[in-house]
């Protein structure tokens, strides 16, 4: 499986090696690895070289370490959560405004949805509905404030992105979600009757099977926010500028 690494930078070519195996399908999740003992033998360098490739590959999420007499190190299941971690973190890095973000969404999210009503199943269309009616339930219980609702609402645009049987939607809208959710916190809960009425809407044709017009639905509601989140972004910033420089990029508010 594993061959002698390269003299030159011994430690990235042990994590290509062992980052192949485990895309290929030759060590699975659950898999062990051989001892670290064996490891270094078979890459034929010293410990601190095996480690420091191994964390490379523990940082990718390919495999985590398990201390202890029976521990070691296994192949890591996959994880749409820590893509999107890393997702969130390159937005923030390569600096990606929050209006390049909120298009994207506006475009995947009405893609999703039709996808959702073609792939899905009809209990699973129905699960979308019941995720609508708790959100109603919620919003006039005792237990309800504006944050607990915003995070419900979130649930239900990632469970029809999740219908769409793509986990690559899937793991971006993740990402972007957990990108801008400060942003949609600034709303006000004034906001909160129209959300419920757009969701009775998108609904209705997602049920009875009308894919183009869930999409078209769907688009208009994130369409509709994406204005107001951007708007309160930039208002926000304006108000910081005002104490010290201001951060905003050209295309909008920074993440």
């Amino acid at each position: 499986m594993f061959v002698r690494a390269s003299p030159v930078r011994a430690f990235e070519d042990i994590a290509r090696q062992i980052r192949q195996a485990i895309l290929s399908g030759e060590l699975k999740p659950g898999d062990r690895l051989p001892s670290q003992r064996e490891l270094a033998k078979t890459f034929g360098v010293g410990r601190a070289t095996l480690l420091a490739g191994l964390r490379i590959i523990e940082q990718e999420g390919l495999i985590f370490i398990k201390p202890g007499a029976s521990g070691g190190a296994f192949v890591a299941a996959p994880d749409i959560e820590q893509v999107s971690k890393s997702l969130d973190l390159l937005f923030r890095r390569e600096g990606v405004s929050l209006q390049e973000l909120v298009e994207f969404r506006e475009v995947l999210e009405g893609e999703c949805a039709f996808w959702a009503v073609e792939r899905a199943s009809d209990s699973e269309l129905a699960s979308v509905r019941e995720l609508v009616e708790e959100l109603r339930a919620y919003s006039s219980s005792p237990q309800y404030t504006w944050q607990g609702f915003l995070k419900k609402e979130i649930e239900v645009h990632l469970k029809i992105a999740g219908l769409s049987h793509n986990r690559v939607a899937l793991a971006v809208l993740q990402a972007i979600h957990a990108t801008t959710i400060r942003f949609v916190q600034r709303l006000s809960p004034a906001v909160r009757d129209r959300i419920l009425e757009d969701w009775a809407e998108i609904v209705k044709p997602m049920c009875s099977r009308q894919s183009r017009e869930s999409a078209s639905r769907l688009r208009q509601h994130i369409l509709h926010f994406n204005q107001l989140i951007v708007e309160s972004a930039a208002e926000a910033e304006l108000g910081d500028s005002q104490s010290g420089p201001s951060v905003t990029s050209e295309k909008g508010a920074t993440l």
